[in-house]
């Protein structure tokens, strides 16, 4: 792909990844650097990505696990969001990767499920199971926080 189509996509995206940014990090403290950093390691991989649909949902990927990154670094310091928050962060971390970005990805973005499929390589039908498994995995690790419990079951769920 060209320059001009690596333009036109941040253009495109660029609203889109702000969103989500903020919306993860819950705060305006380092979303500016994330979304920065997104733009930037799609440049450096524009060729490599492919087609329309996979270079946003790679985006969009990029920009929830950069943010969950930033989160981990920062300690959720500057969210504007309080405990909950906090709590949900730490267990969306604790999550293997690919429930985890399906369950963002579903959750945080305008996106049709089909969409996100495609745009994973993956079929619908296993993109919702995916989402499911994310969602039983938040309960499960936040339900074990409020109980003062451990995470040592991770494996149980990968």
């Amino acid at each position: 792909m060209s320059e001009v189509a690596f333009e036109d996509t941040y253009r495109d995206l660029l609203p889109e990844v702000n969103d989500v940014v903020r919306r993860v990090m819950g705060s305006d403290i380092s979303a500016d650097d994330v979304v920065a950093e997104t733009f930037a390691r799609l440049h450096l991989n524009f060729r490599k990505v492919g087609e329309q649909e996979t270079v946003d949902v790679w985006v969009l990927r990029a920009a929830i696990e950069l943010s969950l990154e930033a989160d981990r670094t920062t300690g959720g310091i500057g969210s504007d969001f309080g405990t909950d928050h906090r709590s949900a962060m730490i267990a969306l971390q604790r999550m293997p990767a690919r429930p985890r970005e399906a369950l963002l990805l579903s959750y945080m973005t305008d996106r049709s499920d089909l969409e996100l499929a495609r745009g994973l390589g993956l079929t619908e039908r296993k993109f919702t199971s995916l989402t499911r498994t994310g969602l039983a995995l938040l309960r499960h690790y936040m339900t074990e926080e409020v109980a003062g419990a451990t995470w040592e079951d991770d494996e149980a769920y990968e």
